[in-house]
């Protein structure tokens, strides 16, 4: 797909539902190597991405080394999904809500999630139905990376039961979004 039919895609997405797409512009080459290289390749298991949305973070995963059968996409937009079915047929792509993620990926063993999900313009209740829903498929130990275009750490955005390990922004961005990554806490 080109150039523009990606952001033909992109915009529509917001168009149609913008609290859905949460971003301005599809995420930047400099943003998707980041969150991909936040991922411990070395772990056996699935990388779940939540809102691929255009594929460019999807990319970066594939690119850092993880088997496409590894990777499992789970995308709310219908011409997203289809996008990304066209785009990365060899990976699996989910089209559901995160917040009925246990259900979706049914005991499949993650040890990495990597979410562009708008999480800031959800309400306080969805947030933390998504944060009990990855609490239930991630593995013991397992990473979860976060982005978003808020320059702050606000710690009441963060899951209960997670360790925040890293934290950084990504000014190659537009616009510059700040990466999160957290650990499962043990017990």
């Amino acid at each position: 797909m080109n150039f523009l039919e990606h952001m033909h895609n992109f915009f529509k997405a917001i168009f149609l539902n913008p609290r859905a797409t949460g971003a301005v512009l599809p995420s930047s080459k400099y943003l998707s190597h980041k969150m991909a290289s936040c991922i411990d390749t070395t772990k056996p298991g699935i990388v779940l991405e939540l809102g691929p949305g255009t594929g460019a973070i999807t990319q970066a995963i594939l690119a850092s080394g993880i088997a496409a059968d590894n990777l499992i996409a789970l995308e709310i937009a219908p011409h997203f999904a289809q996008q990304l079915r066209h785009e990365f047929p060899n990976i699996t792509v989910i089209e559901g809500n995160a917040m009925q993620l246990s259900e979706l990926i049914k005991n499949q063993p993650v040890h990495t999630i990597i979410s562009s999900l708008p999480l800031r313009s959800l309400s306080k209740k969805q947030r933390e139905i998504i944060f009990a829903e990855i609490t239930k498929v991630l593995s013991s130990g397992g990473r979860f990376v976060q982005f978003t275009y808020s320059m702050k750490k606000d710690e009441h955005y963060y899951p209960d039961n997670f360790k925040l390990t890293n934290s950084f922004i990504v000014w190659r961005n537009i616009p510059p979004a700040r990466v999160t990554v957290f650990q499962v806490n043990p017990g």
